[in-house]
């Protein structure tokens, strides 16, 4: 077995230990021989523990299939206490792989039952919202700006390997070559994923995880959100998010450590609905529902009950959209629209403005 140890610095990178809960980050990534454990042979695992100061990366490297076991325990005793896994698709098939390994192995294993953060699941809201073919991981080091030096893939690699084994023995200088095609291709899976975890910051957007927020009102009557990050967004961009016809798109732009999110204020007659229709009475007369509490007043031959389209009442004032109802009050046009609207004057307090930044990805 080859081992290989590298130290890196660890720059401006996202604050990942707000996402471990105090575990120790441990980026990891594998290489094998097929799909199937039970067929195939794990000959390569790569891991970047990262820690306050640096990148602490190290692989562990089969040179002969029969070093199987040697990597996969070296790797199990190095795991720092405390480890919370890093990975990309990890949980679909790095995991699960090396757990069988440990079962044909008889090793002991915790690694189903670590904490363990999926790049691939946690970044899946991105694809739609970038617009992008593909989530494999490459596709996010292009988004970012990323060049890779390593031009194959894992697939590809199973031939080098197999190469290399049978090269080793009879032509060291190629085999030496072969072996840093491998040991680079798992070493830029993981270093490039460093940078990658750069994009939790647009999902703490999408969750309203701000440090700091602003409102102001421009001139063209629309409200602006300025909205500062602990972190930088490895990519700026900007978005629209359509409304409906007439009222105006939401904006928002990403730069630095910050965003920018601006919403049209719209200042019109909007309508209330009751989601409890069924206690309601509508007055045809008035176009408005009330509840069937304080309906005595009213002649029966003047109400009818009320449908989920005709449980309402009227609210005039200035109103921000939102998708969906998710925050009270909300307004609306008409029942099916799925676009809803708050008052502006609700939007007051750090929690509520996080639920609206929320409401609006």
């Amino acid at each position: 077995m080859k081992t290989v140890t590298k130290e890196f610095p660890r720059n401006d990178i996202y604050p990942i230990e707000k996402i471990t809960a105090g575990y120790t980050p441990v980026l990891f990534d594998i290489e094998t021989t097929g799909l199937k454990a039970e067929t195939s042979h794990l000959y390569l695992i790569g891991v970047t523990e990262i820690r306050k100061d640096r990148l602490l990366f190290h692989q562990w490297f089969a040179e002969r299939p029969s070093d199987e076991l040697e990597v996969l325990s070296s790797f199990l005793s190095w795991l720092p206490d405390r480890t919370c896994l890093i990975h990309f698709n990890g949980r679909g098939f790095d995991i699960p792989y090396l757990e069988k390994k440990c079962r044909e192995f008889k090793v002991r294993s915790m690694l189903s039952q670590l904490p363990n953060v999926d790049l691939y699941r946690s970044f899946a809201p991105l694809k739609d919202y970038f617009g992008m073919t593909s989530r494999r991981l490459v596709a996010y080091e292009k988004l970012i700006g990323l060049e890779r030096e390593d031009s194959y893939n894992g697939g590809e690699l199973i031939e080098v390997y197999q190469s290399y084994i049978g090269k080793s023995k009879f032509d060291p200088e190629e085999a030496e070559k072969l072996l840093k095609l491998l040991l680079l291709h798992n070493e830029e899976d993981i270093k490039d994923m460093v940078p990658v975890l750069g994009l939790f910051t647009y999902m703490d957007l999408f969750r309203g995880d701000f440090k700091e927020c602003k409102t102001e009102q421009n001139e063209n009557g629309r409200l602006k959100l300025k909205l500062g990050f602990q972190s930088c967004f490895p990519i700026a961009s900007q978005k629209d998010f359509a409304t409906l016809p007439g009222i105006g798109n939401i904006n928002v732009r990403c730069f630095d450590r910050s965003a920018e999110i601006t919403v049209p204020i719209v200042k019109k007659r909007l309508r209330h609905y009751f989601e409890d229709y069924k206690n309601y009475y509508y007055l045809p007369a008035e176009d408005m529902a009330i509840h069937k509490s304080v309906s005595s007043s009213v002649n029966p031959a003047h109400r009818v009950a009320a449908t989920r389209t005709t449980a309402y009442v009227y609210a005039n004032g200035e109103f921000v959209p939102q998708k969906g109802t998710n925050l009270k009050p909300s307004f609306k046009f008409e029942l099916t629209d799925g676009i809803s609207f708050l008052p502006l004057k609700s939007l007051e307090g750090e929690g509520t403005l996080r639920a609206y930044v929320k409401s609006l990805f």
